[in-house]
Order: C-alpha cells, then structure tokens, then sequence
C-alpha cells in the first residue's frame, strides 16, 4: 500500500516501519487482542491500540497515506480553458492600453 521506500521488519511480537533507513512506527503486541501503536512523523507523535499486529500495521499504513506519505505523486498543474481564455483576454486589453500591436 505505501511505495518502495516503506519496509516493515516483523517479529512474533512486534513490527517496525522504516522509510528509508529510519524507524518511523512500531507495533507491539502487550496482551492477547491487544496491541500498542507509535507512529513519529515529522513532528508528529501519535500513540494508540488495535487489536492485532495485522490490525496495527494496516492502520498505520492508512495514517500514513491519510497525510500523503513521500513520494506521493501528484498530477501537474493544469490550468483550465476558462482560466487560459482569461488571460489571453487581459493580455490583449493590457496591449491596447499600451498601444501595443497584438501578436
């Protein structure tokens, strides 16, 4: 679900995110059907329970995309035709108070 920089290193009672080279969440199993979750974004420390380690990994999995985890790509800009018509228009009024022919 996350991109190639995501690995999780697994064990019986706990799991580890690394992006990269670095930790950034782990899930460890305190009880039967309990389960502590730390994620370390940025600046952001976040602490929870789930009820397993699969539970756990997927949910911080969908944290981490929630909040567009790197690498994420987006689409380039795009401007709209009523955006582009726009300022073709204001480009030639800016020419005629000028007194500068149109190309």
């Amino acid at each position: 679900m996350l991109g190639p920089a995501f690995k999780w290193s697994d064990s019986e009672d706990m799991c580890v995110l690394f992006l990269r080279y670095g930790s950034v969440a782990t899930v460890k199993r305190r009880a039967p059907g309990l389960v502590e979750i730390e994620i370390s974004w940025g600046n952001t420390k976040v602490r929870g329970t789930d009820g397993s380690l699969r539970m756990g990994r997927r949910g911080v999995e969908r944290w981490i995309k929630a909040r567009g985890g790197p690498h994420e790509k987006r689409k380039p800009y795009q401007p709209s035709a009523e955006f582009l018509r726009r300022k073709a228009s204001e480009a030639a009024a800016y020419r005629f108070l000028l007194g500068r022919p149109s190309k």
